[in-house]
């Protein structure tokens, strides 16, 4: 009896062991039989090497074939499947657009409503253009109002970097101008959806990932679906995104720290979209009424009828109706394209940048609906105004040129410069491009973005001022320095202030940082070094102490937090707004601190950083200064029962500078110097919180 028991075994473990060492073979890949004219048009990226795509065919609400192509990947040659999580780009903004008309089909959101009346801190553009922004605008792009990605961009922010949803409000809400009147023009911004976003929230009373959960995931069964506004969020089958290397590889391009949610920050999968897909035709969510509006095409005010409707182009392909949106972000691309008399879909979700997704779905599309479309005919071709040619210009005009620049909508500093010759523009955090001469007052950027500059100046004295055209962003203006005459910068954070004080939001334990460049550029990092923290960034790169105690009010009282975190002081003995003893110093933080306590505002003073010289304006000997205004700092703090914050120990090396590790300047903090500082900062906010 035992032998057969041991043979059995053994038997079994035979079949276990060749199980094993079969290749797995992902079970979608055996649920439809190939069809090579759709397999044909992926075969590029169908290999064990190669990012790709998953793939959809829908009629009547099932699928009639779906696949995978490529690899989701490509460090753990994990293979594209349906069930592969995407980033899907401005397909989002369908679903967006849907809870919109759903809380305008609940009475909570008007659609023909000013903006303001949600956002009350973004501009009265109606007092500029003689009609608001309205809701209504923002979807259906007529808003004018410039994109984000691009202002972002030009301003010198990185998408990978993480930028706070004030920050990012409150560069919108700069913006002096619109592309054009509302109403009277389209073009697509991804800001207007964002801000969107921001008014379901405000509307709902609930982030936007818990409302699109609530109202449209969950009842579908979307159960691999979420706006992504968490960035530590794991999400499992991920795909990773990626783009051409150039030497027949690839390179990754996706951004851990993009988080704005809104205009994109969907994750989905095929099949989950096949869900929302068949609610066009089963009308589950929403009823007859949500799909009525969402189908509703914008309308300019000259009566033009725009394609857009609701996140979605309302058209037609070959004599068939249609409805598609793409999405397209950081490596990531997407399509769903809908065919409503037909019902018929095709989904798209891609991990490989150059992939263009819109055309492969028109042509899967033609192999099971060609029988029933016109004719193709080959589109016109548009006889566009021949580019401009580049001209040589005498060095005297090109010198004219030269000098430095700012623009306040931007927040951003410009340098037109002469270099062997060639007139060359500087621009925050992007390499030196050169000036290409349509004109002697206009000029293209050579580095492949479409930037046009355009000097206003009609004699032969210096121009003044430029404006930059930058394909979704118009005519911001950059001007030679004068004298500021908003000497604090009070408009800086005065939109995202707003934004703040008028949210409906608890405020028992947020705290603002208040300083200056080093402030300003940690700030980034709260959302990550500080999960979860209501913690607000206040600083204004070089700023000095009496320049911080005029925005004091504003940027701090105003705010009502329970805790301010000051750091001040390095830019007045550097000299920023002229001389400064340490007395002077010492006031304006004595005055900060009595305006804080008597609003009822826990304060902790922080060290200035250590510093043995600064760059910029070498030979102050700051160290001694520092020491000893540290030293009086925290005799101060405990005299009046605030808390110092000691940065100094922790940073300074033997010198009494900054140690090399933490600083690239010996000024400002890289990314582990604000990793030493963050549990320090915690600690006293902590010992605050607690007085």
């Amino acid at each position: 009896m035992r032998t057969h028991i041991v043979l059995r075994l053994r038997a079994l473990a035979s079949v276990v062991t060749l199980a094993l060492a079969a290749p797995l073979i992902p079970a979608h890949a055996q649920r439809f039989t190939p069809e090579p004219r759709v397999d044909r048009l992926f075969a590029p990226w169908d290999k064990s090497d190669s990012p790709g795509c998953a793939v959809g065919v829908l009629r009547n609400g099932h699928f009639i074939y779906e696949r995978g192509y490529g690899m989701a990947n490509l460090d753990y040659d994990v293979p594209i499947t349906p069930h592969t999580v995407f980033y899907v780009g401005s397909v989002t903004k369908q679903f967006t657009a849907a809870l919109a008309a759903m809380l305008a089909l609940d009475g909570k959101l008007s659609l023909d409503a000013d903006i303001r009346t949600y956002l009350p801190g973004m501009p009265d553009y109606a007092k500029t253009y003689g009609v608001p922004v309205t809701v209504n605008d923002l979807i259906h792009h007529t808003s004018g109002i410039r994109d984000i990605y691009g202002l972002m961009e030009l301003a010198g922010w990185r998408l990978e970097d993480v930028t706070p949803d004030d920050s990012a409000f409150a560069l919108i809400a700069r913006q002096k101008e619109l592309n054009f009147k509302p109403g009277t023009e389209y073009l697509y911004s991804n800001s207007g959806y964002w801000l969107l976003g921001k008014i379901l929230e405000r509307v709902s009373g609930k982030p936007l990932r818990v409302l699109a959960d609530e109202r449209i995931f969950t009842p579908l069964g979307m159960t691999h679906t979420h706006f992504h506004d968490d960035l530590g969020h794991v999400m499992k089958n991920r795909a990773m995104s990626y783009e051409p290397d150039g030497h027949g590889g690839f390179r990754i391009s996706y951004l851990q720290n993009f988080d704005k949610i809104g205009a994109g920050g969907l994750y989905s999968t095929v099949e989950d979209l096949a869900k929302w897909d068949a609610n066009f035709y089963s009308h589950r969510v929403g009823g007859d009424a949500l799909q009525g509006l969402i189908h509703t095409r914008g309308v300019l005010a000259n009566g033009d009828t725009l394609i857009y409707a609701f996140g979605n182009e309302v058209s037609t392909y070959r004599g068939l109706r249609t409805d598609e949106h793409s999405g397209s972000m950081m490596g990531y691309k997407a399509h769903l394209l809908r065919f409503p008399d037909q019902h018929l879909s095709v989904i798209e979700t891609c991990n490989l940048g150059s992939i263009d997704p819109g055309p492969i779905a028109r042509q899967i599309a033609e192999i099971y609906l060609g029988a029933r479309m016109t004719p193709a005919t080959m589109p016109p071709v548009r006889q566009g105004a021949p580019p401009a040619p580049i001209i040589s210009l005498a060095v005297a005009d090109m010198n004219r040129v030269t000098g430095t620049f700012t623009s306040d909508e931007l927040g951003a500093t410009y340098r037109v410069l002469m270099r062997n010759g060639q007139l060359m523009i500087r621009r925050p955090t992007v390499p030196d491009a050169a000036l290409l001469p349509k004109s002697r007052n206009s000029f293209g950027v050579a580095d492949g973005s479409g930037l046009q500059l355009h000097f206003d100046s009609t004699g032969s004295a210096p121009p003044q001022s430029f404006t930059i055209q930058a394909g979704r962003v118009t005519n911001i203006r950059f001007s030679r320095p004068r004298m500021q005459a908003d000497w604090a910068n009070l408009q800086r954070y005065n939109a995202a202030d707003m934004q703040l004080t008028s949210s409906t939001a608890t405020t028992n334990d947020r705290v603002v940082f208040f300083g200056n460049s080093i402030t300003e550029a940690w700030a980034p990092y709260f959302a990550t070094m500080f999960p979860g923290k209501p913690y607000v960034g206040r600083g204004i790169s070089g700023q000095t102490t009496p320049q911080m105690l005029v925005r004091f009010r504003q940027d701090v009282i105003d705010l009502k937090p329970a805790v301010v975190v000051i750091l001040a002081g390095t830019n007045d003995i550097a000299g920023n707004t002229g001389p400064s003893t340490l007395e002077m110093i010492e006031d304006n933080l004595k005055s900060m601190t009595e305006l804080a306590q008597k609003n009822g505002i826990k304060v902790v003073l922080s060290s200035v950083l250590p510093v043995y010289d600064y760059p910029w304006k070498p030979g102050l000997e700051p160290a001694p200064k520092i020491v000893a205004l540290n030293d009086w700092m925290r005799r101060y703090a405990q005299s009046v029962g605030a808390v110092y914050l000691d940065y100094w120990t922790a940073l300074a090396d033997a010198r009494q500078g900054m140690r090399a590790e933490y600083s690239a300047d010996g000024v400002h903090p890289n990314e582990a110097g604000y990793r030493v500082m963050a549990p320090l900062a915690q600690q006293a906010i902590a010992e605050a919180m607690r007085r």
